[in-house]
């Protein structure tokens, strides 16, 4: 009972510093016109408890809704294909209080929403599916939900966004926009290669705003004698560019979807625990255990990472100011030398009149 006391005053105290931290970081923040970054560290800390969402970004066809699936534990969940591509953000919620098992709820622009069946939520939330292709239909949906009773995880939201770097602008804001909900934001990439230029930046400004972020290489079942490099790399990668360690694991999703459906148990378990599946889950649920009672820590990291940009920017331009102090001799001794070249000038233009004259 004392301890938990402790811990209740404890966590009153650091709400209380986080609180005063923030007021301060947005204070200097909305003077400088930074109003976007300051409210979004006002909403984080004004949660009582962080959602436990899980939001998985990344590039086009690096795998993501298939990630999304394997952690679940279903192999046909979210829509996935080689020629498949999501359009709309699917958020699948594991609770076993759910009335109805698998069931999906589209969300479209006028505030309305409807039920459709899982196997028909591919038409509505892909590039090529039937209903976005079709000019007949007169709204999309912006977001989708699946409900699920039973999974290999529990308690948790995960959030499948749209391909952040090969599709246009309005779905990368989107993705954008779902990972600044996220308690735990996951960063997909393939083993194919090392992150890309896009990726990086996309992780730099997402990680501005989330506290935990984790790096998934997917497809390491293609590329078998490689993934343990790329993973290395991308660890290298991360802390040299963005300054902050980020735990990066291998997955194959396709060893997770075929273990799903071995019956015998020791098999199943093996064949999961060799996809990296099993220890991603693992890490997650930490995590989002950790982060779950500490919305404190997102808004703090917010208003850092805005002020980190405005001092670089503030940087930038005292920079500017002594470099400007520095040549000002210099600028003197050639404002001097133009007087003295001006006042010749006019002396030989009252010789040459006087010649003239002469002439």
């Amino acid at each position: 009972m004392a301890a938990q006391a402790r811990s209740a005053t404890e966590r009153k105290s650091a709400a209380g510093d986080a609180s005063a931290i923030v007021d301060a970081a947005s204070t200097v923040l909305r003077a400088y016109k930074m109003d976007t970054l300051a409210d979004v560290a006002a909403a984080k800390l004004a949660r009582d408890r962080q959602a436990r969402t899980v939001v998985v970004v990344g590039e086009v066809q690096r795998g993501k809704s298939s990630l999304v699936n394997a952690l679940v534990g279903q192999r046909d969940l979210c829509p996935v294909g080689v020629e498949v591509t999501s359009s709309t953000a699917v958020s699948v919620t594991v609770d076993a209080a759910l009335d109805v098992d698998e069931t999906a709820e589209l969300f479209f622009p006028s505030g309305t929403s409807r039920t459709t069946p899982v196997d028909e939520l591919a038409q509505w939330v892909t590039t090529d599916g039937a209903h976005v292709r079709d000019p007949q239909v007169d709204e999309l949906p912006t977001s989708a939900a699946v409900g699920v009773r039973t999974a290999r995880v529990s308690d948790m939201t995960l959030v499948d966004t749209p391909g952040v770097g090969g599709l246009d602008v309005g779905l990368a804001k989107l993705a954008t926009q779902s990972a600044q909900q996220a308690c735990v934001l996951v960063l997909v990439c393939d083993a194919s290669s090392p992150l890309t230029a896009p990726e990086m930046e996309f992780v730099r400004e997402a990680s501005s705003t989330v506290d935990s972020v984790v790096v998934v290489v997917t497809k390491t079942d293609k590329n078998l004698r490689r993934w343990r490099e790329i993973v290395s790399e991308n660890e290298r990668l991360l802390t040299r560019e963005i300054g902050r360690p980020f735990p990066v694991f291998g997955v194959s999703s396709l060893l997770a979807s075929i273990s799903a459906d071995l019956v015998e148990p020791a098999e199943r378990e093996r064949l999961e625990n060799e996809s990296g599946i099993a220890t991603l889950r693992s890490e997650l649920t930490r995590r989002l255990d950790a982060a779950a009672d500490l919305p404190e820590v997102d808004a703090v990291r917010t208003c850092l990472e805005g002020l980190k940009v405005l001092r670089a920017k503030i940087s930038r331009e005292l920079d500017a100011v002594q470099a400007g102090a520095k040549a000002l001799p210099d600028l003197t001794a050639e404002r001097d030398r133009l007087t003295d070249l001006q006042e010749q000038a006019r002396e030989w233009e009252q010789y040459l009149a006087r010649d003239l004259t002469l002439l």
